[in-house]
This record gives C-alpha cells, sequence and structure tokens, in this order.
C-alpha cells in the first residue's frame, strides 16, 4: 500500500514524483552532518564577545542624525548615510561568510572586531576633531563590510552543535544580541546628553577592543579545515622536532642493523628509526581534541608503516617516486601500499626522507578525520 500524503488533491495525472518541492531528486548531493568541536559545547566567551559588539553598536544608532544635524547634513545625506552601511552590510556578509569556513572563525571574528574598532575611531574623528560630513560617511564603510560578527558567531555555534542540541545555543546568542541592543541605546543617548556626542563612538571603539581581546585569547577555531590546518601543524613541528633530535644523535648510539646500512643520516633516517618515530607521534595526535582508541591506533600505525615502506623501496632518483604520494584517491594510496605485502621485511637497508614522512603523516591524519566524520572528504 502506497503511503498517505497529506497532499491528496493534486490534479488528475498528477502525483508526488512529478512535484519536486515534495520529493527531492535523488541525485542531489548533500553534506554528512560533521562531528562536532569542541566536545559539542559552545564556547561561554563567544556570548561575551558578541554582547560587547552589540552594545558598542547600540551605543551609536540613536545619535546617526544627530551627528548629521551637527555637521549640517540633508535629510538625503542621512538617508544615504543609512544605506550604505546597509549596502556594505549585504556584500560583507556573502564575502566573510564564506572566507570564514577557509580561514576559520576567530580569524573573521577578528576582522569584524578591528573593522568595528576603526570604523568608530574615524566616527569619533568625524563628529569632534576634524568635524567632515565624507569622513563620517566613511566611516560606515568598514563597519558594515567587516564587523560580521553575527555571521560568524552563528557559524561557530553551528560547528560546535548537532541540529538536535542547537537550538538553545542559537536562543543564548540571541539574548546576548538582544541584551546589546537593549543597554547600548540607552547609555549612548544619556553619554551623548551628559558628555558629549563624540563620547559614545569613542567608547564604542573601547568596547570593540576588549571584544578583541575576548576572541584573541578565549574563544578558540572550530571550522574543521582550519582546526584540521592547524592540529597537523602543530603535530608535523613536533615531529620534526623528534625527527631532528634523532638525527643529530651520535651515529654510534644507533642500534648495529641501522649503522651497517650507511645510511647519510644527515638528510635520510633507517627505515625502521622512522616507523618507531611514528608510532610515537601516533600517541601525540589529538584530532578535535580527542585521544585515539587502540583500534584506530593500530589501523593507523599498520598503514603509515606500510607507506613509508612504499617510499623507503623507490629512491629519490626513481621518476615515478615524485608522483606517489600525489595519488589522488586514498583508495590508490592503499592499494599502492598492499601492493607489494610487507614491503619493510623486503628491505633490509632502507631509509626516508623527511619529506616522505611528512607527506604520509598529513595523508593518514586528515584521512583520519574524514572517515570519523570530522572532515569533509576533499
Amino acid at each position: 500500500m502506497a503511503p498517505l500524503s497529506p497532499h491528496n488533491n493534486l490534479p488528475d495525472g498528477a502525483s508526488i514524483a512529478s512535484c519536486t518541492f515534495l520529493n527531492p531528486r535523488s541525485h542531489v548531493r548533500t553534506r554528512v552532518e560533521l562531528k562536532p568541536s569542541e566536545h559539542g559545547r559552545v564556547p561561554g566567551w563567544v556570548y561575551a564577545a558578541v554582547w560587547l559588539d552589540m552594545s558598542a553598536v547600540g551605543l551609536v544608532i540613536p545619535l546617526l542624525a544627530s551627528y548629521s544635524r551637527l555637521l549640517g547634513a540633508t535629510a538625503r545625506f542621512t538617508g544615504v548615510l543609512q544605506a550604505s552601511y546597509g549596502l556594505a552590510q549585504l556584500l560583507g556578509a556573502n564575502l566573510l561568510g564564506s572566507l570564514s569556513d577557509r580561514v576559520g572563525r576567530k580569524r573573521v571574528l577578528q576582522a569584524s572586531m578591528v573593522g568595528g574598532g576603526c570604523g568608530y575611531l574615524l566616527l569619533t574623528l568625524a563628529v569632534s576633531q576634524v568635524r567632515s560630513l565624507p569622513l563620517l560617511l566613511l566611516s560606515r564603510i568598514p563597519i558594515g563590510l567587516l564587523k560580521q560578527s553575527m555571521t560568524a558567531s552563528r557559524a561557530l555555534v553551528a560547528d560546535c552543535t548537532t541540529p538536535s542540541t542547537r537550538m538553545r545555543p542559537m536562543m543564548l546568542l540571541g539574548g546576548a544580541v538582544g541584551a546589546g541592543f537593549v543597554l547600548g541605546p540607552a547609555f549612548g543617548g544619556v553619554l551623548g546628553k551628559k558628555l558629549s556626542l563624540a563620547a559614545p563612538p569613542a567608547i564604542a571603539a573601547v568596547l570593540f577592543a576588549c571584544a578583541l581581546l575576548v576572541v584573541s585569547l578565549a574563544v578558540p577555531e572550530t571550522a574543521p579545515r582550519p582546526l584540521s590546518s592547524d592540529e597537523l601543524r602543530k603535530q608535523l613541528r613536533n615531529a620534526r622536532r623528534h625527527w631532528d633530535a634523532m638525527l643529530g644523535a651520535d651515529m654510534a648510539a644507533l642500534p648495529y642493523r641501522y649503522r651497517r646500512c650507511n645510511v647519510p643520516l644527515r638528510s635520510r633516517m633507517p627505515l625502521a628509526a622512522a616507523t618507531s618515530l611514528c608510532y610515537a607521534m601516533l600517541h601525540e595526535w589529538r584530532p578535535h581534541g580527542e585521544k585515539l582508541s587502540s583500534a584506530e591506533h593500530d589501523v593507523l600505525k599498520k598503514l603509515w608503516r606500510q607507506l613509508l615502506s612504499v617510499c623507503a623501496a623507490q629512491p629519490d632518483d626513481d621518476p615515478s617516486s615524485s608522483g606517489r604520494l600525489a595519488l589522488r584517491s586514498w583508495a590508490a594510496i592503499e592499494l599502492a601500499a598492499n601492493g607489494d605485502g610487507d614491503v619493510s621485511e623486503k628491505i633490509s637497508c632502507a631509509s626516508v626522507s623527511w619529506s616522505d614522512f611528512e607527506r604520509t603523516m598529513s595523508w593518514l591524519y586528515l584521512r583520519h578525520k574524514e572517515s570519523v566524520g570530522m572532515l569533509h572528504e576533499g
């Protein structure tokens, strides 16, 4: 029996299959939901940063018309002043929103705070020292273009939550925005009347500086690609330090099976020594801050040893060696590693270079994150 549909009043000859909005096309590819960053917990400091941001904006909003009148602007100029900010916001949201996927939420939040602070400093100069309408108009451009804290903070919340746990953090984020817009205009009006019209934008610039400090010191990176790049960069630095320490060791201190190979230790490392370094590095891996399980450790250890064996089996002057790790599919790499079985058993005096070690480690780290749902494939 066909499933019942709430859309029963379809024209004769029509079906749900013919209505694409009721029956999405099966060939449309959707991206799998990734594992949440930060163990599924949204950093609390992001709410403080958003509150400071919105409070700073709220300080100035009720006084923009007063600034225009103070500098002798017409109603048309005031409209252009507001429209320029909206247009800059529209462009900035599209540019920085997609950019945050590549460079990270934290960097976009930092750029937002810097743009907001610079814009309000220009606004302070425009109404106090310079008294210039063009400068007043110019001050709205960096605020509109760069101040995309809501775009980045919503993406940060999405990185740290699943669809079922996302509602409460989004509500808290909206509460921080609302609190900023309630307190900011109230204090802005009082400060403009009691002190001067230049006081609110000056204080707003200070609040943006505080928000920048909060983001830089307390808000971690959560975007999958930049987070993975940062983790891998840190692991490679640690591996390079261990590699240099092992190469700097006295040749006589190495076991006899390494010394009899007469390997030039300044540029390459014996395969067995490189394999032992692999095992040591796996204990330091913390993808998304999580320790590897024993099963994951065993699988990665075996595959890393096989990949290094493939590298060691081909000398650097082999024309095919330059592309042996530039294979585009992970399946191809696995086949290359498994093709000769346990190659390391056939090589008694093989050695690998740092570039081979670095590339195999990068491949394995990123592939592992893809396999456990921490990073999209490709």
